[in-house]
């Protein structure tokens, strides 16, 4: 921790001043160290406690405006857009600002309200230190360095035109994830990059790319840069954890400790380590959702003992999770020489769960036909029982809205679209019109029209219904050997 904190003060990061300056105003921040070992570049981080109730009982968060969201919501209730674009690309770049909260700074006469106090021994006097920078953890940090990115980006954009896209489009807080259709797009990308934020005094580092000649260049810039190179070596792209020479996203899984006795509570903390933000293992995850769900409908207290049913299915779940290390899916959803493009859609429910899931199917000049999983969502079916018809209706109603962000955020021309559900009724409703239906009904029905308007709907046939599974849910033996 000392050794952090010197190189705060090393930085000008926080400045030493006297007992005799310090305002009858202001405010003492507390801090503490976190450890991060699996981290390449920051091992150790100090944060600084902004949340912390002072003597009034009244933290310092809770008088500072947080400022507006200047950036999309990356994980949206329908879908996390800036990931999704990731993989539009053929060469793809990702990296990160070092230290960017630090390369913003707080106005002189706010320093007052961002003191700390520090000594590197219990020998040494305790002394006072201002920071002078934006400070994460207070809640106006991210707001305070966003805008100033989106401010570089307005006074710079006529040098550097693709580097301020990105910056607009293609970066989540110190994070870039984007690419180009061709390499030397994509080496003019990154100089440009480079250059844009040089101009603001900050510095990239953490260079990933599926183009080992798109990194080679930067390895003689900085001795602390570290660039993955390494052939075995993953990346995580917004928490993705991605393997750049083979350009496929993995999922890292690691096992569920096996508890004596099994409750709500314990389910619940190993439940949350499952991270699938684009659905790529939807069936698996909402197994575990309808699990969960009993538990609620049964309401059972936290720490008291599941039913035997769910404690049996718990442990073939465990047992099998760690299977889904096996499952691999290509990064890029799109191909060369392209000339159909088309995006297909499927919903199912059961009296469980319901889900949708997204493909594009793209046909090459020489005729050959690929298909890419985009994106799944999962919803477990409401307490109060529905209809299974009306349950069919909700996932098309989910499907039109993956539908429409999905189309947002890839940004490519889409030739055709076609939406697939094995619920004759569901179908019928879809082509009726809403004045005619009841109002339950009517909503959706409205809702999907106008959603999936460019598109065809067309029945499926269960058995090859790849949304089945995610109304039904699977474990991770049975997800991974699934031919759909």
């Amino acid at each position: 921790m000392s050794d952090f904190l010197d190189e705060y003060e090393r930085l000008s990061h926080m400045t030493e001043i006297p007992v005799s300056d310090v305002a009858e105003e202001g405010h003492f921040i507390p801090h503490h160290p976190v450890f991060k070992r699996d981290s390449h570049t920051t091992k150790l981080r100090v944060v600084f406690n902004a949340s912390s109730k002072s003597s009034t009982g009244v933290s310092l968060n809770d008088v500072l405006l947080a400022g507006p969201t200047l950036q999309e919501d990356l994980f949206s209730i329908v879908t996390p857009s800036l990931p999704s674009r990731f993989r539009t690309h053929r060469y793809v770049l990702s990296a990160d600002i070092e230290k960017m909260y630090r390369q913003v700074k707080v106005h002189p006469e706010d320093g007052k309200y961002q003191m700390i106090v520090w000594r590197r021994s219990t020998e040494d006097p305790i002394k006072i230190y201002i920071l002078n920078t934006a400070t994460y953890g207070t809640v106006p940090a991210s707001f305070l360095v966003v805008r100033s990115l989106l401010q570089l980006s307005e006074d710079e954009r006529r040098r550097f035109p693709l580097a301020c896209r990105v910056l607009l489009e293609d970066f989540y807080m110190d994070d870039a994830f984007t690419g180009a259709s061709k390499l030397d797009q994509a080496r003019e990308l990154r100089d440009e990059l480079i250059g844009l934020l040089a101009c603001g005094g900050f510095h990239l580092r953490k260079w990933c790319s599926n183009e080992p000649s798109l990194l080679e260049p930067l390895l003689d810039q900085s001795l602390d840069l570290h660039i993955c190179l390494s052939e075995s070596e993953t990346q995580k792209t917004l928490g993705i954890p991605w393997h750049p020479r083979e350009d496929h996203l993995i999922h890292v899984v690691k096992s569920f400790t096996e508890h004596q006795r099994m409750t709500k509570r314990t389910m619940l903390s190993q439940v949350a380590s499952l991270f699938d933000p684009l659905g790529l293992v939807g069936p698996v995850i909402v197994k575990v959702k309808i699990m969960l769900q009993r538990l609620w409908e049964d309401k059972l207290d936290w720490d008291e003992s599941v039913p035997v049913d769910i404690a049996t299915s718990w442990s073939k779940y465990r047992e099998q999770v760690e299977l889904l290390n096996n499952f691999i899916v290509p990064r890029q959803v799109t191909t060369e020489n392209v000339i159909n493009v088309q995006l297909h859609g499927f919903c199912d429910a059961s009296e469980r769960a319901y889900g949708a899931v997204l493909y594009l199917r793209s046909t090459t000049s020489s005729g050959i036909h690929i298909v890419r999983l985009i994106f799944s969502k999962t919803r477990v079916a409401p307490i109060k029982k529905v209809t299974l018809p009306r349950l069919e209706l909700s996932a098309a109603d989910l499907l039109g809205k993956l539908r429409g962000a999905t189309i947002k955020s890839l940004r490519i021309e889409i030739d055709e679209e076609f939406f697939w559900s094995d619920s004759t009724i569901a179908l019928h409703w879809i082509q009726t019109s809403p004045h005619k239906l009841k109002t339950f009904v009517a909503n959706r029905v409205s809702h999907i029209q106008e959603n999936t308007q460019h598109g065809k709907w067309r029945h499926v046939p269960s058995q090859d219904n790849p949304a089945d599974a995610l109304s039904r849910g699977q474990f991770s033996r049975e997800f991974v050997n699934n031919p759909i």
